[in-house]
């Protein structure tokens, strides 16, 4: 999806009408990767130095990452971090398209199009599920089936939100923070949970892993570039989200509230997430 030609800041000012007809009109599967594309650029960053300073990463020959959407991540990661193999998991079968194609010419990199409970390809080094577990309606059976997809000294690393709303932002986004109530209430008798790494945290004890490393993170965003890609993933992300589950989102609301926070002279935001790196107890 070319975000660049409905998307941007400017476009949006002067035709916020034509951009949410463009929106409406647009295929959930490229909403989605267009958000999760979005969403990358703004997070990617904070993961390789994360990952870069980690002795299991370091150490990893091998990496799955499951759940690999349309491939970005694994992209970046093979880039920066060449001398590991790497393959990716997904169920979409677009998404494992655009992900082949992305990772296309790199010779560390496969895709393959399987379901998360059911892969079973290999033994890795390091296994990580971003933006994954909150969506899984039966946890306990991707936790039964990982220590079959581990190696011996092999770690998993969970990325995902918290039970909180995943942005602080000043000054308010109030269509945003209105959604996002009613996207968590939805969720929940969807599938998953906005509270799934806690949830997940809690039931390890007995299921063979122990905790390694457990974080709040809080990623500031302040500059112009940065805050339009906030913008965008909003948009993006409560438009694919409320096409998803059913719930009700004023679209015009949230551009105009979203436009407002971008003009504001102090304008910033935090983007919440929680962090759970775990190994074999």
């Amino acid at each position: 999806m070319d975000l660049e030609s409905f998307l941007t800041i400017r476009h949006l000012r002067e035709s916020s009408t034509g951009a949410i007809e463009r929106l409406e009109s647009c295929d959930a599967n490229d909403l989605y990767g267009a958000a999760l594309a979005v969403q990358n650029e703004l997070l990617v960053g904070d993961t390789i130095r994360y990952l870069g300073g980690r002795a299991e990463w370091r150490a990893a020959g091998s990496v799955l990452d499951l759940g690999c959407g349309p491939g970005d991540l694994i992209a970046h990661l093979s880039r920066r971090f060449p001398a590991k193999s790497y393959t990716g998991v997904d169920l979409s079968e677009e998404f494992v398209t655009v992900a082949a194609d992305r990772t296309r010419g790199l010779g560390n990199c496969r895709i393959v199009h399987a379901d998360l409970y059911e892969f079973a390809e290999g033994r890795y080094d390091f296994v990580i599920l971003r933006a994954v577990l909150q969506h899984l309606k039966y946890p306990d059976r991707l936790m039964e089936r990982l220590p079959d997809l581990l190696s011996g000294n092999g770690a998993v690393l969970f990325l995902d939100t918290t039970k909180e709303n995943f942005v602080a932002a000043h000054p308010p986004i109030a269509a945003f923070d209105d959604f996002y109530d009613k996207l968590a209430a939805a969720q929940k008798e969807h599938t998953g949970s906005r509270d799934c790494m806690a949830e997940l945290e809690g039931r390890l004890p007995g299921t063979g892993f122990r905790v390694v490393e457990s974080l709040a993170l809080l990623i500031p965003v302040t500059g112009a570039e940065s805050r339009e890609k906030v913008v965008q993933y909003l948009i993006l992300g409560c438009a694919i989200a409320a096409r998803m589950m059913s719930t009700p989102l004023d679209l015009n609301a949230l551009v105009g509230d979203l436009l407002r926070w971008y003009d504001a002279e102090d304008s910033r935001l935090d983007i919440r997430s929680r962090l759970l790196l775990i190994a074999r107890a």
